[in-house]
Order: C-alpha cells, then structure tokens, then sequence
C-alpha cells in the first residue's frame, strides 16, 4: 500500500468517525426527543389523574358538606321540638310548672301517722285522712306515689258504673 492509500485511508476513517459522532449525537437528541415525548405523556396521564382525584375530591367535600347541613337541621329540629315538649310555656309567655314541683314544694314531710312519706328519693301518701287528691280529665284522683323519675302513680277516686251491661 502506498502512502496515498494510507492517507486515503486515514481520512476515511476519520470521515467515517465523525459520521458515528454526527449519527451518535443525533442518536442521543432523538433519544433526548423521546424522553420529552415521553414525559409530557406521562405528565397528561398525571393531569388526567389529578384531575379525576380533584373531581372525586370535590364530589365528596360537596356530599359531606351537604350531610353535615342536613345532620345540624335534624338535629337542630329535634332540640327545639324537645325543647318546647320539656318547657312548656302557657299562652302570655310564662312558665309551666310542672304538677311534680308544685307538689314537692308545697309538701310536709311525715315520719309516722298520715302524710307524705319519702323513701329512697320516691315520694308515698300514706294514710286515711291525706291530702293527695287531683282533678284532672273531669275526675278526681288521688296520688299514691310520685316515683324518681317523676312519673306520678295516680288512682281514681270513684268507681266509673257507666258501662251498661247485657243481661
């Protein structure tokens, strides 16, 4: 081979390396390009996501919301029905007092003979000759205890004879 071959040769060789160069870093941007392209599809797969977490998100802040109104107007209701059933108010404003109060208050206590008894936080007429009678529904009725819970345990005075009956 002669000189000229050689050099022939040579700048071959190095055309043909520069021409790797040239296709490697073409090679490399495109690579570069695809990871762009890639990156930007997966940036919309996340947008997309995001966006159905930020409408899941809203749907529920929205129904908890509206549960949470609706819970304080059920429950609000119920305080101010409640309300009005355990204060009741006659018609110029005033307080009810219950019958359990006026009884108590006025009371006199006894520890023998015939009176108001108390026994373990329950209130007993005992007696013959006791005052415990209360009119109510047009009949008279006499209190036989008033109980802790302030219930009244009550009996009718007369006997009711106006049931006809076949004979």
């Amino acid at each position: 081979m002669s000189k000229e071959d050689k050099k022939d040769k040579k700048l071959l060789k190095k055309k043909i390396n520069k021409k790797k160069k040239v296709v490697e870093e073409e090679l490399e941007i495109i690579d570069v390009f695809d990871e762009v392209k890639d990156q930007k599809k997966k940036s919309v797969v996340r947008k997309k996501k995001l966006k159905k977490g930020l409408l899941f998100q809203t749907i529920f802040c929205s129904l908890s919301i509206i549960f949470i109104i609706g819970c304080c107007i059920f429950y609000g209701m119920r305080l101010i029905k409640y309300y009005k059933i355990y204060n009741p108010k006659d018609e110029n404003g005033n307080k009810v007092a219950l019958l359990y109060s006026q009884i108590i208050g006025e009371a006199s206590y006894v520890y023998e003979g015939d009176g108001l008894y108390t026994v373990s936080g329950t209130h007993i007429y005992k007696g013959i000759d006791v005052k415990n009678y209360v009119k109510f529904s047009g009949f008279t009725w006499r209190i036989i205890r008033i109980n802790e819970d302030i219930s009244l345990d009550l009996l009718l005075d007369s006997s009711i004879n106006l049931i006809k009956c076949n004979d």
